[in-house]
């Protein structure tokens, strides 16, 4: 077996071999690049600056573009817009004229952008549990005046302890 294929051992447990049974680890790197791809094209769903508040904004209801720019007040109309276009190009933000008078549009979350949420919850509980990045950067710095919440130990709260909660 060549060493490259440690890899595709490593993951499956067995190599895979080819017909003539000699070690094949090109179909097993070809998986692992496609793994890499969908995670980065999973990423790139979420990865515009305003795309996730978006998101959270509109959980519980349908909303209107004027309502979304009124609770995110730092984002222009224009990246508001551009934004709600890709989340609807990308399928998870639903547009719907209503025609009334006068008529507006309202977005709502399709079924795979409400599937996200749960995900974006547990992203932003992971982000900001113990900022543990802060608390590193200070202890190697200057450990004597390290951040208040950074005294506690960097761990995962266990059963029974308080979690970050969203609302």
């Amino acid at each position: 077996m060549r060493a490259d294929c440690s890899i595709a051992k490593c993951i499956s447990g067995v190599p895979r071999t080819d017909s003539e049974g000699r070690a094949n680890c090109t179909s097993t790197l070809e998986s692992l690049r496609d793994k890499g791809l969908q995670s980065r094209n999973a990423i790139q769903l979420l990865a515009s600056k305003w795309r996730a508040a978006v998101l959270h904004l509109l959980t519980p209801r349908p909303m209107r573009a004027n309502e979304l720019q009124r609770a995110l007040e730092e984002v222009s109309p224009k990246m508001l817009t551009q934004t709600l276009r890709g989340l609807e190009e990308d399928g998870l933000v639903h547009r719907e004229i209503l025609t009334i008078i006068p008529a507006h549009v309202e977005y709502e979350l399709t079924e795979m952008g409400k599937s996200v949420i749960p995900l974006l919850h547990q992203l932003c509980e992971w982000a900001s549990a113990e900022d543990a990045r802060r608390c590193f950067a200070h202890s190697t710095k200057n450990s004597e005046r390290l951040p208040r919440n950074c005294d506690r130990p960097l761990r995962p709260p266990v059963n029974g302890e308080s979690k970050v909660r969203l609302r």
